[in-house]
């Protein structure tokens, strides 16, 4: 009896078990019939968009800025060190040319995950499946989407080859500091080419997958080192890197070589006139669309007049004086680079010399003739004497700027100017710009004056007058009236008071003089005039107010 009741317990069970294993199977490849019609077609993978940086050029092919918060530097599978392959490989899914698309011991680890509701961020994802993330899914964890990761994950096996599907994943993976694809993150951490990595700095740009912030040298540096040695474990135990090889790279620190992004923009004013009409006509994804604008900027005369601002206005504003500290006592790093100028923190005032402390902790000396241009501010119109010691200048914990002779050997105290300027470079016969300044210096005010700063003409209007007083069949010797003139309420006045008569047109454009100005308006016409200034670019709301008061 007891044999036939374990029997009958047994039967059951044997039932049961069968009834999972052909449901299982079942059950996936409904979800799969589900799924299916909504996966994407191939072709559209193979010619998916990576995010390249818009590039402004000059005339004579200079690059003078990038754009892009996110970048990418797309590379072919043929140009990647096998030893790159082989560290992501180690860190992320050493089975990859084996298997065809699915881990199944890491996809029973993500379901139960699934399924317990478990916080843990494994997920069990192959090389294939993080592609099939990355091009084409959304970021939630759901049954749904992970089921569509694997679906799409097979179709791409069928479709690609090995070394598509690595290209792919490599140029499109998040590595963290606005970095997508191993490219960028070679230039973003060590300003590197991926050629020229070190087998350490390929292990640890290929253990930023897994956590781009938790694993990330800048942030963590001790766990990003953690997580380079274990790649660099797992490459010697994969046969991928000999023990020498493993030994001399887990030696290596860390040794990050950002590069400031800043530089990518050599001149901003102009590069930022090019990227706003591009954002204007294109929308924001002009940004990371890879388009390279020719413009008809001169790079040398760019550059020059740049400095031609810069140095007039840093003149202009040492002889009214010298300000004082621009902080006291405020930490350092507050404070930003520009213009040749450095921010730091004097540490000890001498007789004619004082030490400053820079925002990379080195400690430099200013000697007299590095500040004796210093005499203080009183107003608008005078300075105070000529200082005679260094404690007249600066006292301890004064944050002032710094900027270095070209050797570098020797440091002059500089100040910020209070005013600005612009300047416009026009080619003459073709009128293309060739240089353009919206300010000082661009991080010290993105402001660019010389094309969003509006302000009344003045006398800049009046050639447009005297051109069309030619167009009319007026000559430069033709005679004009400089006589007193009243248009209702308004009685324009010459700047001198004086009123010459009747003088050729040539003269009264070089003397430039109002009455004359006024009674061609009245020649050539208020419409015709508005035209010609619509004519040059001006939108109807940029035309000088005053045309509407003559009559």
């Amino acid at each position: 009896m007891k044999k036939l009741s374990s029997l009958g317990f047994v039967r059951p069970i044997f039932l049961i078990i069968i009834i999972i294993l052909v449901s299982l199977p079942m059950g996936f490849y409904g979800m799969y019939l589900y799924i299916a019609p909504t996966l994407p077609e191939m072709s559209s993978l193979k010619k998916a968009p990576l995010l390249k940086p818009l590039q402004v050029y000059t005339a004579d092919n200079q690059l003078i800025a990038e754009y892009g918060g996110k970048l990418s530097i797309p590379v072919e599978y043929k140009q990647i060190p096998p030893a790159f392959i082989h560290a992501f490989l180690a860190a992320e899914d050493s089975s990859f040319f084996e298997h065809s698309g699915i881990s199944f011991k890491g996809l029973g680890r993500a379901l139960s995950e699934s399924v317990t509701g478990s916080d843990v961020q494994t997920g069990g994802s192959t090389i294939t499946m993080q592609v099939a993330k990355n091009y084409y899914l959304s970021p939630e964890r759901t049954r749904k989407r992970k089921l569509t990761e694997i679906f799409l994950a097979r179709k791409i096996e069928q479709n690609l080859s090995k070394e598509d599907i690595l290209s792919l994943y490599v140029n499109k993976i998040f590595l963290g500091k606005n970095a997508y694809g191993i490219a960028a993150a070679a230039k973003i951490y060590y300003n590197k080419s991926i050629n020229e990595l070190s087998i350490a700095q390929m292990a640890m740009i290929a253990g930023l997958p897994k956590a781009p912030s938790k694993y990330n040298p800048v942030v963590n540096p001790e766990r990003a080192l953690e997580r380079r040695n274990w790649i660099l474990g797992r490459m010697l135990q994969l046969g991928y890197i000999s023990q020498a090889e493993y030994q001399k790279a887990v030696a290596e620190p860390i040794n990050l070589n950002m590069p400031n992004r800043d530089l990518n923009n050599i001149h901003p004013y102009a590069g930022e006139m090019v990227r706003s009409e591009l954002v204007k006509h294109f929308g924001e994804q002009a940004i990371d669309s890879g388009y390279k604008v020719y413009t008809t900027i001169n790079a040398q005369r760019q550059a020059i007049a740049e400095k031609s601002v810069q140095d007039g206005l840093e003149a202009y504003d040492r002889r009214h004086g010298w300000r004082g500290a621009e902080a006291h006592d405020k930490p350092l790093s507050q404070f930003r680079a520009y213009a040749n100028t450095y921010p730091a923190e004097v540490t000890k005032v001498n007789s004619n010399s004082f030490d400053a402390l820079m925002q990379d902790g080195s400690t430099v000396t200013v000697q007299w003739s590095g500040m004796s241009w210093a005499r203080p501010y009183r107003n608008a119109n005078s300075v105070g004497g000529a200082p005679s010691r260094a404690s007249q200048i600066v006292k301890v914990k004064d944050i002032i700027r710094l900027r270095p002779n070209e050797a570098k050997t020797a440091w002059s105290l500089v100040q910020v100017p209070k005013v600005q300027g612009q300047l416009i470079a026009i080619n003459p016969n073709d009128g293309s710009i060739e240089a353009i300044v919206g300010g000082y210096n661009f991080y010290q005010s993105k402001f660019n004056r010389a094309l969003q700063g509006w302000r009344q003409p003045g006398s800049t209007i009046k050639p447009f007058l005297y051109a069309l007083a030619l167009e009319r069949g007026m000559t430069p010797y033709t005679m004009v009236n400089d006589s007193p003139i009243t248009i209702g309420k308004w009685t324009p006045k010459n700047s001198d008071g004086r009123y010459l008569g009747m003088i050729p047109l040539r003269r009264a454009l070089y003397l430039s003089r109002n009455t004359v100005s006024v009674r061609l308006l009245q020649t050539v016409g208020i419409e015709r005039t508005r035209q010609l200034f619509m004519d040059f670019g001006l939108q109807e709301d940029q035309i000088p107010v005053v045309f509407q008061k003559v009559c």
